[in-house]
């Protein structure tokens, strides 16, 4: 494989994290991957296997206890804060296991409030429109997530999935992404 296919290459990542008492418990040891840039990459595990670990490690959301991440040629892990956000914002998409939307903004805000994030100033209406129409909520755009009865967690879920691929970036790190999610039939 090529330097220019590969998106994200870790190198010997370890993760510990304290258990109090001076003791630690190691949940990742010696992490060696490649993601290439354009594939479908799939993490596949028991529970409590590291997985999600490995997912923030890999999206620049935590740092490794050992090791090194790449994204690219850059190594995220000695980037400073204020770029690893901006690799954040700009080029990656999240999907989180619980749903993270924001309760005082309906669906279509929230969406939005992605693109705002990553700085996307064109287009920006006719894409979250888009985007919600992708995920089946095209007449759900303004119905409020956490309010009870306004939207089911698939509905939630599908919201944050919108938000995720809104800015077109370049990975999307998505923890059990459908496991909330009914099946949606669109109409021709």
């Amino acid at each position: 494989m090529e330097d220019t296919d590969v998106m994200i290459e870790s190198k010997g990542v370890t993760r510990s994290f304290p258990l109090g008492g001076g003791r630690e418990i190691e949940v990742l040891h010696g992490i060696d991957m490649i993601v290439p840039a354009g594939k479908l990459t799939i993490l596949k595990g028991r529970s409590g296997s590291g997985k999600t670990t490995l997912l923030n490690l890999l999206s620049a959301l935590d740092r490794p206890t050992q090791g090194q991440i790449y994204w690219g040629e850059k190594e995220i892990g000695k980037a400073t804060e204020q770029e690893r956000e901006y690799l954040r914002r700009k080029d990656m998409g999240f999907i989180f296991q619980a749903v993270a939307l924001i309760p005082v903004m309906n669906a279509y805000e929230n969406v939005d409030f992605g693109l705002r994030l990553a700085q996307t100033t064109e287009k920006r209406e006719e894409r979250v429109k888009e985007c919600l129409e992708l995920v089946g909520l095209k007449n759900r755009m303004n119905h409020m997530p956490h309010m009870p009865g306004e939207m089911s967690g698939g509905e939630q879920q599908r919201v944050a999935i919108a938000r995720a691929i809104a800015h077109k970036p370049k990975v999307i790190f998505a923890d059990e992404p459908t496991g909330a999610v009914e099946i949606v039939q669109q109409k021709s």
